[in-house]
């Protein structure tokens, strides 16, 4: 075990920690390649902060936090004040006053959404899956400009929206902190904030968003996604500043929390090579995670899971000129009518654009960074503020368990308030807190579906189809959720129960205990869930979902996924071809797949079609030429 901890045998070799003896120490790991990278400085600070899309504000502030967080695989400690439920009242009433006239445009905008929509559906229709990045060629800045044209009307109206909310915002506000005389807490809350401000511009970088628009179109489908775009141009600004960012109603602060997947080291088994692959994380996870989040447009089967997802980050790689890019969310359950994108900024660790690969990392428990997420105060189209990231955990000092697990540390500015703090809120920190840790096991689930795919299409032999139902299953054997009461009991610590091993819990309280029974009589406070009922499989509990949907968002819903159906058919059938022909020793050329354009890695995608060895070799062929052109 010491041995594979310090990068000298096979992942074959990881186990859960906790199987350790009692006192045996461990030696900490040397750093991974992926945050060897992070750490190497090629070009002074003020580039590399225009490349990544910083603020010197920002960066000074990051570093003073690294410095004070000892211990970022917990939570911070957070106590909720009950006594700032009327300032919650207060903000609840004038939001009932004033979001209720936001109906009266809702139809002209979605119209003219829907128009400038429709461009970029079909020019992603015109794409190959999969296409990882869309390159900005002449035929891309022409729909471009096309959509962003028919959007100009729109744009209109969004600013006008802006405008409207910024008046009552600063009315009322200001009139509260002077009839309460919170003048000095106000000047606090606003310095809270100061780290966040002056982000970069998403006016100027509309085709970043149009890049977005376009991924998201073939997630979510046409009308679906013009229907989210609407909605987030309507309510977020109002959500944003009057909710979560008022300095003039909450006594604003930053708050520290962390979500950990389970462990996926499995996924870089796959590709560890018997331990001779020290890029084992960055081929079996980092890039799995990619082709999830970054790819532009996905192979069918994915978008039809996906779309499903109550949360579809879809974060573009950038162009050639910087290491940032805007990326958009998708938010809300497919079968909802309330549902909305959401815009961010997203630095991505695997791009070195400019000669730089350099990105400061805030989480102490990292293993390998993928993403660091910006939630800008200057940003209206993100109802929070903070510092984000997503990258691939340690476990860090708390929960050793979680190695190579998924990570979402989050530091957001928020209040004290039950409004925006507790986990059973509409919104917040502590919403979104819960939030993560029901996401994160359906998202590992693909991961692990889609790398198990990889192996058996390469190493088994198996169609797309075979592929599939096989990776499917093993990512239902090793399904893991979240225990979120026995959490609160933790002090912070995630808590994950087995899916396939419920009936074996050393807990041996009986099935009708309840959860507080449980938690005292066992020792590891894992609850017994012995009925496979109690948690179904994700998919399932989606589909279910769907069904509640009303008849318009249903057959929308239908006619949507009928698409993706015909599309999967038919890419099914040109993988299982592709397939043939390189077993039988032709080449990657008559596939006729896409790459990762330059700047990004080319990781071991079953769509690529290649043998491990001949892939690296194509990647040194490639870098040598890219060195000897500088």
């Amino acid at each position: 075990y010491q041995r594979r901890v310090r990068g000298q045998a096979s992942l074959l070799m990881v186990l859960d920690r906790r199987r350790l003896p009692a006192g045996m120490e461990v030696a900490p790991p040397s750093a991974s390649p992926a945050m060897e990278r992070a750490q190497t400085v090629t070009v002074d600070a003020r580039i590399r902060m225009e490349l990544n899309g910083e603020t010197p504000a920002m960066m000074a502030h990051a570093r003073e936090r690294k410095q004070r967080d000892s211990d970022t695989s917990m939570d911070e400690q957070w106590t909720i004040d009950p006594s700032l439920a009327s300032r919650d009242w207060f903000v609840l009433v004038i939001s009932a006053i004033w979001m209720p006239l936001k109906v009266i445009p809702l139809v002209p905008m979605l119209v003219m959404v829907l128009l400038s929509v429709f461009p970029a559906w079909v020019y992603g229709r015109c794409q190959r899956a999969a296409t990882d990045r869309l390159v900005r060629t002449w035929k891309f800045w022409v729909v471009c400009c096309t959509s962003q044209v028919l959007f100009t009307p729109c744009l209109v109206a969004v600013f006008v929206n802006l405008l409207l909310d910024y008046l009552v915002y600063y009315v009322v506000g200001i009139c509260f902190t002077a009839c309460t005389w919170r003048w000095k807490q106000c000047y606090t809350s606003h310095r809270a904030l100061d780290p966040y401000r002056n982000g970069p511009s998403l006016l100027l970088n509309g085709a970043d968003i149009f890049t977005c628009v376009v991924g998201q179109s073939h997630r979510h489908g046409f009308f679906g996604t013009a229907w989210n775009v609407t909605l987030m141009c309507l309510i977020m600004p109002w959500v944003k500043y009057w909710w979560n960012a008022n300095p003039w109603v909450y006594d604003l602060e930053e708050r520290y929390v962390q979500q950990i997947s389970t462990s996926m080291a499995d996924l870089a088994q796959l590709h560890s090579n018997h331990g001779a692959n020290k890029h084992a994380v960055e081929h079996g996870i980092c890039d799995t995670t990619r082709r999830i989040i970054s790819r532009s447009k996905q192979f069918g089967f994915l978008r039809k899971s996906e779309d499903l997802w109550n949360f579809a980050p879809h974060y573009p790689y950038p162009p050639d000129d910087r290491r940032w890019a805007v990326g958009m969310q998708a938010g809300g359950s497919a079968s909802a009518a309330l549902k909305y994108t959401l815009l961010v900024h997203t630095t991505h660790a695997i791009s070195d654009a400019g000669g730089s690969t350099e990105q400061f990392v805030l989480s102490n428990s990292v293993h390998s960074p993928v993403y660091r997420v910006m939630l800008w105060y200057s940003n209206p189209f993100h109802f929070l503020t903070g510092w984000v990231e997503a990258s691939i955990s340690n476990g860090g000092i708390s929960q050793p368990n979680k190695w190579l697990g998924g990570e979402h540390p989050m530091w957001l500015v928020t209040a004290r308030s039950p409004f925006l703090s507790a986990r059973d809120s509409y919104t917040g920190s502590g919403m979104i807190d819960e939030f993560f840790d029901n996401w994160l096991p359906i998202f590992v689930h693909e991961c692990r579906r889609l790398t198990h795919m990889d192996y058996e299409m390469l190493h088994n032999g198996c169609s797309v189809e075979q592929a599939y139902k096989i990776a499917g299953e093993v990512a239902d054997r090793e399904y893991q959720e979240v225990i979120t009461r026995v959490r609160a009991q933790m002090g912070g610590v995630r808590a994950m129960v087995r899916w396939s091993a419920r009936t074996a819990s050393p807990c041996r309280t009986p099935e009708s205990a309840d959860m507080g029974t449980a938690m005292t009589e066992c020792p590891l406070r894992c609850i017994r869930l012995s009925s496979p009922e109690l948690r179904p499989h994700p998919d399932l509990t989606l589909q279910a979902e769907t069904e509640r949907a009303n008849p318009i968002m249903k057959t929308y819903l239908g006619v949507h996924h009928r698409i993706i159906d015909f599309d999967t058919e038919r890419e099914a059938e040109e993988i299982n071809q592709a397939l043939v022909r390189v077993r039988s020793g032709g080449g990657l050329d008559d596939a006729g797949l896409q790459y990762v354009r330059k700047g990004h890695y080319d990781g071991p995608k079953f769509e690529n079609l290649l043998p491990r060895e001949a892939h690296d070799q194509g990647m040194r062929t490639r870098l040598q030429q890219r060195a000897n052109k500088k």
